[in-house]
């Protein structure tokens, strides 16, 4: 992901989290957005980590600050926060994923 993508994204997460009123903690690192982007996608965290070639305990790692970042407290919770990001208007048509 380049540098321009990633503040797109880092502009566009936050124009959703400010529209949906959702409180979060601090901004989302570029890895965390792309696991962010993918479990939206209905990636499993088997799949998340062979797509970005990180470990299945990494992608938990990622899951567990996302929420913590997001004030999420289940992954319920997390898959409907990022499902209504890439279904919202501010996100790029097409869900706007930036990883292979």
């Amino acid at each position: 992901m380049n540098t321009e993508l990633l503040s797109r994204d880092r502009v566009q997460l936050s124009t959703f989290f400010k529209e949906e009123k959702i409180a979060i903690r601090c901004t989302l690192s570029r890895r965390e957005i792309e696991v962010f982007k993918l479990i939206g996608r209905g990636c499993t965290s088997k799949e998340i980590a062979v797509k970005l070639h990180i470990s299945k305990e990494t992608v938990s790692g990622y899951r567990k600050q996302i929420c913590h970042k997001l004030c999420v407290h289940s992954t319920a919770g997390l898959i409907a926060c990022s499902l209504r990001y890439l279904q919202s208007s501010v996100a790029p048509s097409g869900g706007g994923l930036t990883v292979a």
